[in-house]
């Protein structure tokens, strides 16, 4: 891969990117996980990162998805989308009520500190 085109896919790393979500995949080797362009993980140094067309391709060469952002997963919402998406329709579900953070937890199956991170995030 050419320079100029690495450092631009780099800086969409660097960004976190949704748009490129499902056209490469990044390959860490530091921690042999492989993520969505997207991903909300610490961003790897660019000599440590090896870019892949498909999650298939990163897995055959020894990497594993990683926890955070589930690239094997399929769809073009990532799981904080998701997320989003979920908490959205809870809310508009239980829209004049009063819906607290605990109640969306609840609904959604998640822990209440997971549920703030993801919402405030």
């Amino acid at each position: 891969m050419d320079t100029e085109l690495f450092e631009k896919v780099y800086d969409s790393i660097v960004k976190k990117e949704s748009t490129y979500d499902g056209i490469y995949y990044t390959g860490v080797k530091t921690t042999r996980i492989v993520c969505r362009p997207s991903c909300r993980a610490k961003t790897p140094k660019p000599e440590n990162i090896t870019l892949y067309s498909s999650v298939r391709a990163a897995i055959r060469d020894g990497f594993r998805p990683c926890k955070r952002c589930k690239p094997e997963t399929p769809g073009a919402l990532g799981p904080d989308a998701m997320l989003a998406a979920q908490t959205d329709a809870v809310i508009a579900a239980g829209y004049g009520e009063r819906v607290t953070l605990q109640t969306i937890a609840q609904q959604l199956a998640i822990s209440r500190i997971i549920c703030s991170g993801r919402i405030s995030a």
